[in-house]
C-alpha cells in the first residue's frame, strides 16, 4: 500500500500546482460620432444616429445618459433625467444590458425633442457605453470594465444664446532669459452658451516674433480653462528659447466662427538675472577669498 501511496501524492500535488490556462478579457470599443454639437429650437425634433463597434471579445454593454460637468461625467438620478432625450436600438429602449458580439456594430438612435416650454439654455450630457464582464466564460479571470462616451453639447434657444469670455492672464512682468515662457492664460466662460476660442497668441520682441495657434477646446458655461497652443500638432503651454529685452504678448481670438472678438495684451521683460546673480555671487566669493589670503600673507610678514 505504501508503495502506491507515494506516486499518488506526487500526482495530486502536480495537478494542484500545474499552471492553468487563464484568459484575460480583451475590451476595445469604438463610438461614432465622439461628440454631438446641436442648437435646436423648443418644440423641434431631431434624430441622431450613433454607431458602436465592439473590436474586442463578446461583452455585455450598459447604455446610459450621464451628466457632463466641469468635473467630468456624473451619474444622473432618475428624477433628474431629461425626458426629451431618448436612446433606442431598432425602436426598442436600451434600459437593459445588451450582449454585443465580437466585431458587431450597433446602430443606435438618439431622439432629441425638447418641449415648447423648456428652459432655454445649454444642456451638457454624454451618451455612455459601459462594459460588464462576460459571466459565461469560466476561463476569464480578469473582470475588466470600460466606459467610453460620446459628448452631447445641446443648446436650446429660439434666437441663439449670448456668448461672453473673460481672459485671466498671469504672465509675470519679469522672466529669466533662459527659462521657458509659460502661457499662464485662463479663459472664463461668463456667457450662456459654450464656445471654442478661434485665434492665436502673438509674441513681439527684439529677438523673437512668433504666432501660435490656440487649441480650439470646448469651454462650457461657467467653466474656467487654461488656454493651450498647437505646436507641431501637439498641445503645449510654453515655449523654449532665449529671450532678451521688452516683449509684448497679444492674445487675440473670436468665439467659434462668429464676430465676438476677445483681445488681451501683456508686456514683460526678459533678462538673464539668474546668470547675472551667479556671476555676482562668484565675484563676491572670489573677492572674499582673495582678501582673506592677502590678510594672511600680511600677518606672516609681521
Amino acid at each position: 500500500m505504501k508503495r502506491f501511496l507515494f506516486p499518488i501524492l506526487i500526482l495530486f500535488f502536480t495537478v494542484l500546482i500545474m499552471p492553468r490556462d487563464v484568459k484575460g478579457q480583451s475590451i476595445a470599443l469604438s463610438v461614432s460620432p465622439p461628440i454631438l454639437e446641436l442648437m435646436i429650437q423648443p418644440g423641434k425634433n431631431v434624430n441622431q444616429e450613433f454607431s458602436l463597434t465592439n473590436l474586442g471579445e463578446d461583452t455585455f454593454i450598459r447604455i446610459n445618459i450621464a451628466e457632463l460637468s466641469t468635473d467630468g461625467l456624473e451619474e444622473i438620478a432618475p428624477e433628474n433625467r431629461l425626458p426629451w432625450l431618448e436612446v433606442s436600438l431598432d425602436g426598442n429602449p436600451t434600459d437593459k444590458p445588451l450582449l454585443v458580439r465580437q466585431d458587431e456594430k450597433l446602430k443606435l438612435n438618439l431622439r432629441i425633442n425638447p418641449g415648447q416650454n423648456i428652459e432655454q439654455k445649454d444642456y451638457y450630457r454624454a451618451l455612455t457605453f459601459t462594459t460588464i464582464p462576460y459571466p459565461h466564460d469560466p476561463q476569464t479571470q480578469v473582470k475588466v470594465s470600460q466606459t467610453i462616451a460620446s459628448l452631447l453639447l445641446i443648446g436650446i434657444s429660439s434666437q441663439g444664446l449670448p456668448k461672453k469670455a473673460e481672459i485671466i492672464s498671469k504672465i509675470p512682468r519679469l522672466i529669466d532669459s533662459f527659462d521657458s515662457l509659460i502661457f499662464d492664460i485662463t479663459l472664463r466662460n461668463s456667457g450662456h452658451a459654450y464656445f471654442r476660442p478661434n485665434g492665436s497668441i502673438n509674441l513681439y520682441g527684439p529677438l523673437a516674433k512668433a504666432q501660435y495657434r490656440i487649441l480650439p477646446q470646448v469651454i462650457m458655461v461657467n467653466q474656467e480653462r487654461k488656454l493651450l497652443l498647437e505646436k507641431k500638432n501637439q498641445p503645449v503651454d510654453r515655449i523654449k528659447g532665449f529671450l532678451l529685452g521688452r516683449y509684448r504678448l497679444e492674445t487675440d481670438f473670436v468665439l467659434d466662427e462668429g464676430t465676438i472678438q476677445v483681445k488681451d495684451v501683456k508686456t514683460f521683460y526678459a533678462v538673464p538675472w539668474k546668470a547675472t546673480l551667479l556671476i555676482l555671487l562668484s565675484w563676491f566669493v572670489f573677492r572674499f577669498i582673495r582678501k582673506a589670503r592677502n590678510k594672511k600673507k600680511g600677518n606672516r610678514k609681521i
